[in-house]
């Protein structure tokens, strides 16, 4: 006992008395009082610790863990949720202490930045789960009143399916502010009960609040997706395009989408003959593709009205070909045919679902297209979809090849580039519009001011320089420290320099549409994919029939600079080079 209290004692040596006293089962409420508050956080870690192996009362821990909320120690906060659970036994007291470690959900997940505040949730939940009767009990009382009613909604998922009714009277308090991030992760693992849904109807479906609430939860999907959730997000998506404004009408389509609410698309359909509006109309096309059987006579009716715009009835002509597979091969022909300077953009369409690969194969075997025709990522497409296939293997190689020259061209640049480079001219302070070219007699000489503008048109849809930038692609900070020719094949050739942490990501869902980009998050849920731009689609795991990196291939595209002249890379190098 008097090692363990001597604070002029090494930690460990302390630590290993307290062991001690634990193997003997030696319990001093005086000596754990004041290791419980000492001044180093592991020893206050461990006699939290030991706490549960010396059965203490639930009253003592309560009165040992008083001012837990005051720890900054996040080790030494954890420990206290887990004795909670390991103890065996709960009062109102100790009970309130988990609750109030039901924090609010983080959306950063990263150690420092939301990790711990996530964690301690969990374990919080855990732990009440170990004490139903004890919890029920406590929600009855002034104590948890004081308690948000966030906290108390997350610790009675703990309870499953006997937190309906409680539940509905949480509810009634949380439905009086506006919809937040936390409510609608709670709200989402409500939904999994038919009371519950049928509590919350009501809200779902008033029209005041239906723009808010597709709005959070479309900022939100990642967290909050779940298949019963769709119900009375169903009635917001509703609610809304009936509401016949447009903008409303476009929401609550994107809702149904991205929830995957696909018992509305009937509902849906029935908006298509008396709209002209080609927003609404694309709008449409895109929510019913998810599901796309049962609708090609919308689609065959948008392709054949000739007052829509071609890239309309291109669109249908895709959600067609994902409804009718090999049967819509004459519609494609006959747009084929009557409309050829449409052909790229018909085939780049088709391109986008399993259905539409399977097709392009067919075309070429019929010589209706070239197998030249089709881009090296529709080809990889359908090599991945039907490698097997002989026509298939040819288109795949044809555009490989075409690559590869393209990729041989480009690289082939790269000793003139360096000269350039190496000239170091031009102004390198591009913070400074008044600064001189450096080498104004070198023709070729670079010019940093002119590169960033070029940089941030082309290079910051996707990477990041300090707080600027969609931070999709890696970091470009300290590019300046990079030797030219490394950079510039990073650059002409992607492929080559790809970190596996930026290898293009694909996924192919059960209605066939294909969805490629960075994988930016994947979990029992879905997985997000990023896009340049910064755009993330999410895909529900349940709709997911294949997914896969593409291989080798980065994220970043090949042939971003191929077309332009040494002179304007030479002021995007000069740009480059100043990023410290």
């Amino acid at each position: 006992t008097k090692i363990a209290a001597d604070t002029s004692e090494e930690n460990t040596t302390r630590i290993h008395a307290l062991w001690s006293l634990e193997s003997i089962s030696h319990f001093d409420q005086n000596l754990l009082t004041a290791l419980v508050n000492d001044q180093d956080g592991d020893i206050r870690r461990e006699a939290i610790r030991s706490l549960a192996a010396f059965k203490v009362t639930p009253e003592q821990l309560a009165t040992l863990l008083q001012d837990i909320s005051n720890e900054k120690n996040v080790m030494v906060r954890s420990q206290a949720i887990r004795t909670i659970e390991a103890l065996g036994s709960a009062n109102h007291n100790t009970i309130d202490i988990a609750v109030s470690f039901c924090h609010p959900a983080s959306a950063s997940n990263h150690p420092g930045n939301g990790y711990e505040q996530n964690f301690e949730r969990y374990l919080a939940r855990r732990a009440l789960e170990c004490y139903p009767e004890e919890l029920t009990a406590y929600l009855e009382t002034p104590l948890a009143a004081k308690q948000p009613a966030v906290k108390r909604i997350w610790a009675q998922q703990a309870l499953g399916k006997q937190s309906s009714d409680s539940f509905a009277k949480q509810w009634q308090t949380l439905r009086q502010k506006p919809l937040d991030r936390d409510t609608l992760i709670i709200v989402s693992g409500a939904s999994d009960s038919p009371e519950n849904r049928k509590t919350l109807m009501p809200y779902f479906r008033n029209a005041d609040k239906a723009p808010h609430i597709a709005k959070v939860a479309l900022e939100n999907i990642a967290d909050a997706y779940s298949p019963a959730f769709g119900y009375p997000l169903a009635e917001t998506a509703m609610t809304l395009v009936r509401s016949g404004d447009k903008k409303k009408v476009i929401l609550g389509l994107k809702l149904a989408r991205g929830y995957r609410i696909t018992h509305l698309s009937p509902d849906f359909a029935k908006l298509l003959p008396a709209t002209t509006d080609e927003s609404i109309i694309r709008e449409i096309i895109t929510t019913l593709s998810h599901q796309p059987q049962g609708f090609a006579q919308l689609f065959l009716a948008i392709i054949n009205e000739p007052s829509h715009s071609p890239s309309l009835r291109t669109q249908a002509l895709a959600a067609l070909v994902q409804a009718q597979h090999i049967k819509a091969a004459p519609t494609v022909i006959k747009a084929l045919t009557e409309a050829p300077e449409q052909k790229a953009s018909i085939i780049s369409a088709l391109g986008g679902s399993a259905q539409g690969c399977q097709l392009l194969i067919h075309l070429v075997e019929r010589q209706q297209i070239k197998a030249s025709n089709i881009s090296f990522s529709i080809a990889q497409r359908i090599f991945h979809i039907a490698e097997k296939n002989l026509t298939a293997q040819v288109i795949h190689q044809q555009a490989e090849d075409k690559k590869k020259a393209n990729v041989a061209t480009a690289m082939a640049r790269i000793p003139g580039l360096e000269k350039i480079a190496d000239n170091k001219a031009g102004n390198t302070n591009a913070g400074n519009t008044n600064a001189g070219n450096t080498n104004a007699g070198n023709a070729n000489a670079g010019n940093a001011i002119v590169g960033q503008s070029l940089f941030a048109g082309m290079c910051l849809s996707c990477h990041v320089i300090g707080d600027q930038g969609a931070g999709v692609g890696p970091a470009l900070d300290g590019s300046s420290e990079r030797d030219t020719e490394h950079l510039l094949t990073a650059i002409l050739n992607p492929d080559a320099a790809a970190e596996s942490a930026y290898i293009l990501f694909r996924t192919i869902e059960s209605s066939g549409l294909i969805t490629e980009g960075l994988k930016a998050r994947q979990d029992q849920r879905g997985t997000s994919i990023a896009h340049q731009g910064g755009m993330i689609s999410y895909i529900p795991k349940r709709t997911i029939r294949e997914q896969h990196h593409a291989g080798s291939t980065s994220f970043m595209p090949t042939g971003l600079i191929d077309s332009m002249p040494d002179e304007t890379i030479a002021h995007l190098l000069a740009y480059i080079r100043t990023l410290k």
